[in-house]
């Protein structure tokens, strides 16, 4: 039987699948009188947190969100100043509530839930999906916001491998996984490169970017 979290990494794949539209990265609206929905996955009767991402309500263990000193463990904050321990809550009247992008929190929430040597890059050098190539930029995106920074790390690494081998590390006919992202994406690609100071990326995603101008 499949477990729930495995269902749940198939759920965000197919919601970030090349047919699907993928959203702009503009902070989201806040309504506070829109109807809410319980995430089907990442709601935990016995966790501790609720947090508010567009109309969908998630209640994931603190124990999780405060791992890696992040941003929810009380001892550091957003980039903004903004506190986030002070915020938590245990009650549905009041749930934290985030501008995150939905997939985004998601695929940060899949990753907290499951083991990190999912991230590992097991798949061959040039055959990393465009749908996965996406889910690690998420990931990669919440992690930095919020400071998981093994998370970050671990993410970093992994397209590091895939889109910036070494010379000789791998065939003639190699193609890298930044020629499947359209040319927005891979624009705020290289932001969030840049944010994160990696030269490697920076330097891959240069490169395509000067061969599609």
């Amino acid at each position: 039987m499949r477990t729930k979290t495995a269902r749940a990494r198939d759920g965000l794949l197919d919601e970030l699948a090349p047919r699907k539209r993928i959203r702009m990265e503009k902070p989201q609206e806040i309504n506070e009188y829109a109807p809410l929905f319980r995430d089907p996955v990442y709601y935990y009767d016995d966790a501790d947190t609720l947090i508010i991402v567009q109309d969908t309500l998630f209640k994931i263990h603190h124990s999780l969100l405060s791992s890696d000193n992040s941003a929810f463990s009380g001892s550091m904050s957003l980039p903004t100043g903004e506190p986030l321990a002070g915020a938590l809550t245990i009650s549905e009247d009041d749930p934290l509530r985030l501008t995150d992008d939905l997939y985004d929190f998601r695929a940060l929430c899949y990753v907290l839930y499951t083991p990190r040597e999912w991230l590992l890059p097991l798949d061959c050098r040039g055959m990393l999906p465009l749908v996965n190539l996406r889910f690690l930029i998420a990931v990669l995106k919440t992690a930095n916001k919020y400071q998981f920074q093994s998370i970050e790390d671990c993410v970093t690494d992994n397209l590091v491998y895939h889109c910036c081998p070494l010379p000789g590390t791998v065939p003639m006919e190699w193609i890298s996984p930044l020629d499947k992202l359209p040319l927005p994406e891979l624009e705020r690609f290289l932001n969030l490169a840049v944010v994160i100071n990696n030269v490697q990326l920076c330097s891959a995603i240069q490169r395509h970017l000067g061969c599609a101008a």
